[in-house]
């Protein structure tokens, strides 16, 4: 018997009782040791400490039966523990606010096709509600699907219009129907819904705008520019930002009356609409941010701070139109065509870093291209893609100190990753991550400190999965999961 096994059976009196448990795991009954294991591993992370020194310093059988327990505790704590799931249809957006999950269903079973949004508690899984908005099989496309909760109220949109729900009831206050337009999006402002739809007398595209709480059609504004085509990008104040044919205009939200207009060119963008709309509308968004104070266009190889009267406070040139893909209280953050990213000061600005170029690929044209930024836990990751996704390239996370530009680490990603995470998360973040068997992504664990990527024994959902608290929430095509985290 060595030192470490008599000074646990002679402190066995004062022992606390994780000690206790310790000790039993070479207990000759069965039932103690299975007890005690369950005891352990049911405790957790308080347990670590003392099973890795019994671990490092016990008898061969207790170091052995040590370190099983500890693999149980930390496989349990990386993959967390699954507080409830539902079987839905086709799920997405996920959506929190006020402790309620809300989500978007397509369900397609025949004879009775339905998409629905459903409300859930947050904690429980239990259903608040479910309203039915079709009852046909209509064409859904994911990437035009809206959901959001602003002031007591649940606004849905797709191509066919917006509908707007009480948030505790669920009942069916308004809705504006568009018609199947593909380029139908809404911005809500303090007590204004804008609806971009078509104007077909006229052949041209329009916006429309209703009170936020009843629906009540206040104004109506077409295109009035030649070929202009007229997009919402932004709420600032009590203004609506819009996009209206190489031009960046602000509207009074109440009224509809244009107040100041600046020329803006992005011609590769212009470009890129004849091809492919959705995307065109993508990167046309990304030309424009806004803070509590200031508006940021980058225009051309041009970046202007604006004030809410359409005032110039700076305007700063770049090597290469910049797009404008997140922002903290000092810095903006963007990325060039050539694939560099580059920070910008708020101040004046004056460029604070900009990273090396990328070696260009044998075609000439740019190796990797930016799907998504996210500033997390004093971290500037950036999601890349090869040009192409030719299948012995992959999907890379980058981390930049926000501060030098410095890279920090690279992690690899799901080849089908589109979209980092927003906020919320401390320490780690989750995504999609490489498959392990066949083409079966997982959901992968990325270190914010090192890039260390762990994956998970739990299947990827298709969308970026929502963190609340402790709580991670995963939307798959048929079901959804809420799962706390224990590390």
């Amino acid at each position: 018997m060595t030192y470490f096994s008599v000074f646990l059976l002679l402190a066995a009196q004062q022992e606390s009782p994780v000690e206790q448990w310790i000790q039993q795991l070479v207990h000759d009954e069965l039932g103690v040791r299975q007890e005690a294991v369950y005891r352990l591993v049911e405790l957790g992370k308080p347990a670590l400490p003392l099973l890795r020194e019994a671990a490092r310093k016990g008898e061969a059988e207790l170091r052995e039966r040590a370190l099983d327990v500890l693999n149980t505790i930390d496989h349990r704590l990386l993959n967390g523990r699954e507080l409830w799931s539902r079987r839905e249809g086709q799920v997405w957006p996920l959506v929190h606010e006020s402790g309620k999950i809300y989500f978007f269903v397509r369900k397609l079973e025949r004879p009775k096709p339905e998409q629905k949004v459903v409300c859930l508690d947050a904690e429980t899984g239990h259903e608040e509600w479910s309203t039915t908005l079709y009852e046909d099989l209509r064409d859904c496309d994911a990437s035009f699907v809206r959901l959001s909760v602003q002031g007591g109220f649940v606004f849905f949109s797709d191509v066919d219009g917006t509908f707007c729900l009480d948030a505790k009831s669920g009942k069916t206050i308004y809705s504006v129907a568009v018609g199947r337009w593909r380029s139908h999006k809404t911005l809500f402002g303090a007590n204004v819904a804008l609806v971009a739809r078509p104007d077909k007398e006229n052949n041209r595209e329009g916006l429309s705008a209703y009170d936020l709480g009843s629906g009540r059609p206040l104004w109506d504004r077409t295109t009035t520019r030649p070929e202009g085509s007229i997009h919402p990008l932004a709420s600032f104040k009590k203004l609506f930002l819009i996009w209206d044919g190489n031009h960046v205009s602000a509207l009074d939200q109440e009224t509809g009356r244009p107040l100041w207009d600046h020329e803006a060119t992005v011609d590769d963008l212009r470009f890129r609409s004849s091809f492919n709309k959705s995307g065109w509308e993508t990167n046309l968004s990304k030309c424009l941010l806004a803070d509590d104070s200031s508006l940021y266009l980058s225009s051309a190889q041009v970046v202007t701070q604006w004030d809410a009267q359409g005032r110039a406070a700076w305007t700063a040139k770049v090597p290469e139109r910049l797009k404008l893909l997140g922002q903290d209280r000092k810095r903006l953050y963007g990325a060039t065509h050539s694939g560099q990213m580059a920070a910008l000061s708020k101040a004046d600005g004056s460029q604070v870093w900009i990273t090396a170029p990328p070696a260009p690929r044998k075609d000439g044209d740019v190796e990797e291209i930016v799907l998504s930024t996210a500033l997390v836990d004093n971290r500037l990751l950036v999601l890349m893609r090869p040009r192409g996704r030719l299948r012995d390239e992959q999907t890379v996370v980058r981390g930049y100190d926000p501060e030098t530009g410095k890279p920090l680490w690279t992690a690899p990603a799901g080849p089908y990753a589109s979209q980092l995470p927003q906020g919320g998360f401390k320490g780690s973040i989750y995504i999609v991550g490489e498959p392990r068997i066949l083409r079966h992504e997982r959901l992968c664990k990325i270190d914010l400190a090192t890039g260390n990527a762990v994956l998970l024994d739990r299947p990827a959902p298709p969308r970026t999965p929502l963190l609340v608290g402790d709580t991670l929430y995963c939307a798959y095509d048929q079901e959804v999961i809420a799962v706390r985290l224990l590390d």
